[in-house]
């Protein structure tokens, strides 16, 4: 029986905790949902608030690009805040085409108004400028006008001056006509008797000039007679020996010449060793001074053509530009450098008797021809050397039948 009754105690108990723990979440849940509705209340009235605002700026800002719209002037009324943006390209196109600093960089107002302004404040000036100058130009045109009237009055006053002098001077003019016509007449008269006079003059003079160039024309001819006749012994080059052999050295190629200082012979002249008679001879060797006495010389024997015929006593001497008697003249043609510079080839001529000229004449014994012209006459660079033969001088050389001898010639026959 007691074990029974507390078994019932105990469900009750049980019943009981479960009955408040109903109600504790009941009361819990009530709690919640209370709560949650406090929070949507809540955030309906931040909503409403947030709208107003919303609602507020969009008034605000459909306001401000109304006032914008009105103060640029494409406003087109009632309840539309936007600009006519077609109206507004049209604007701004026109803007460009008026003010020349503006171009497409310049895309809104904002950029387009100061380079508007700038231009405007430029071309202000620029009138300012322009009137002041206009004002300057228009007192200046009176100042001008005014000196103008002042000219105008002193000319007519110089004019009627020189009418009332023309006059006084015609009347004096009219007499002075007069007597330069007498003057001139007396003067033609003379100039007609000292034109005869000079008519007689010129044809004494004539007779003159005629009888002089006969006379010249008779020493030309004379003179040319006498080059002609004179011109092979003049030739340097004609061959003829200018000494010979004395001795010969039994053991060296040594040899002593009937030449010496006396014949102008100087060291390091070159002769041509021949042997035979004189119309015909045969090259032997070369000989080459090396020492000089007054009346003979020592030279070196080279170039043997022939062992078994070597250089006796009586071989002639021929060297074409030397003479031992001297009396040569020569010019020059042609660039001279180095060694056998002008001034260096013309002392060593000298040297020899051979007189070097300034130009060719009748008494040239020949010509030394140089290597090409380098320059011209007025000393410019030549885009292409001229030889010797092509100058002047060489061709007249030629037709006057000079000697011609290469520099070369020289260097084969003078050893210095």
């Amino acid at each position: 029986m007691t074990h029974s009754t507390r078994g019932a105690a105990r469900v009750s108990i049980m019943w009981m905790i479960s009955v408040g723990v109903v109600c504790i979440l009941s009361l819990t849940f009530a709690f919640l949902l209370d709560g949650d509705k406090k929070v949507a209340e809540d955030a309906k009235a931040v909503a409403e608030t947030e709208r107003n605002v919303a609602r507020d700026a969009q008034v605000a800002a459909t306001t401000k690009r109304r006032l914008v719209s009105e103060v640029l002037g494409w406003y087109g009324g009632n309840t539309d805040a936007d600009s006519n943006l077609v109206a507004v390209a049209d604007a701004q196109e026109l803007l460009r085409s008026v003010f020349s600093d503006l171009d497409e960089s310049h895309a809104t107002f904002e950029d387009m108004i100061p380079v508007m302004i700038s231009q405007f404040n430029s071309l202000n000036n620029a009138v300012a400028n322009a009137n002041t100058e206009t004002t300057a130009a228009k007192s200046t045109l009176a100042s001008s006008q005014v000196s103008l009237s002042k000219v105008t009055s002193d000319k007519d006053s110089v004019i009627r001056g020189l009418q009332s002098d023309n006059a006084d001077a015609k009347s004096g003019f009219d007499s002075r006509e007069g007597d330069l016509t007498r003057q001139l007449s007396s003067a033609q008269t003379s100039v007609r008797e000292l034109e005869t006079e000079m008519n007689a003059l010129q044809a004494e003079k004539r007779k003159e000039v005629r009888e002089l160039n006969a006379v010249i024309h008779q020493k030309d001819t004379q003179l040319a007679a006498l080059s002609e006749t004179t011109r092979p012994f003049r030739s340097p080059a004609n061959l003829n020996p200018d000494g010979q052999i004395l001795e010969v050295s039994d053991g060296l190629p040594l040899a002593w010449i009937d030449l010496g200082s006396a014949n102008r012979l100087v060291l390091g002249t070159r002769f041509r060793v021949e042997a035979g008679n004189l119309g015909e001879r045969t090259l032997k060797a070369w000989a080459e001074v090396i020492e000089v006495n007054e009346d003979m010389a020592k030279v070196r024997l080279f170039d043997q053509v022939d062992k078994f015929n070597p250089v006796v006593t009586g071989d002639y001497l021929i060297n074409p530009v030397y003479d031992p008697n001297g009396g040569f003249n020569a010019i020059l043609v042609g660039r001279f450098s180095g060694l056998y510079g002008e001034s260096e080839l013309t002392i060593l001529l000298e040297k020899i008797g051979i007189h070097v000229q300034d130009e060719l004449d009748l008494s040239t014994n020949f010509l030394i021809a140089g290597a090409p012209v380098m320059q011209d006459e007025d000393g410019y660079p030549l885009e292409v050397p001229r030889e010797a033969s092509a100058l002047p001088e060489y061709q007249q050389a030629e037709a006057n039948h000079v000697q011609i001898i290469t520099l070369a010639s020289i260097q084969d026959f003078f050893a210095f």
